[in-house]
């Protein structure tokens, strides 16, 4: 059975909602991703995501291969997912946000090298972006930057980082700063 025909409710732990599914194929094969729920208080509820490997030939074809999972202390409000190539192995990778709010857009940005089955990036910030740079294939990192006497809703300027992943580590390819 393909991810497309999956049910996203039996990839997660019983009693829990569903908040995200997608698939893609790897150079690892068929993978499928499904984000979940706990419940609770919604401000402070536990959050994860499955990562699931298809097996042609091997029962149950669908197995587990990477889990990931944020206590209610967290304050994860949503996890968000996109696809594409991050690491340069010609793959989809995974870049997941995991936003805890806030007027700076907190979060945690992960990215996942789905081939790999393994989690290559983490960044804890606010006020920043971090998304995915198709040339040079990498990862972009837009960051406020303020000033001493800067609001928070005028930052002085921007910091645009560009990141290749080289030998199973992050190398800066390029680094700007923009005036605001």
């Amino acid at each position: 059975m393909s991810a497309t025909k999956l049910a996203p409710q039996a990839l997660v732990p019983p009693g829990v909602s569903v908040t995200d599914a997608w698939s893609t194929t790897t150079s690892a094969g068929e993978t499928a991703g499904v984000a979940y729920v706990l419940p609770g208080d919604p401000l402070r509820a536990p959050h994860g995501l499955v990562l699931w490997r298809r097996s042609p030939g091997v029962a149950p074809p669908w197995r587990p291969v990477l889990g990931i999972t944020t206590d209610a202390s967290a304050g994860v409000l949503q996890i968000e997912t996109l696809l594409g190539e991050a690491t340069g192995d010609g793959s989809d990778d995974a870049l997941v946000f995991e936003a805890t709010g806030g007027s700076g857009a907190c979060g945690t940005t992960l990215l996942l090298d789905l081939a790999a089955n393994a989690q290559v990036f983490k960044k804890t910030a606010c006020d920043t972006v971090v998304e995915f740079s198709p040339a040079p294939v990498g990862l972009t990192i837009r960051q406020a930057v303020f000033g001493s006497s800067d609001s928070h809703c005028c930052p002085s300027a921007f910091r645009t980082t560009v990141l290749t992943y080289e030998s199973g580590r992050w190398v800066v390819a390029s680094r700007t700063t923009t005036p605001a």
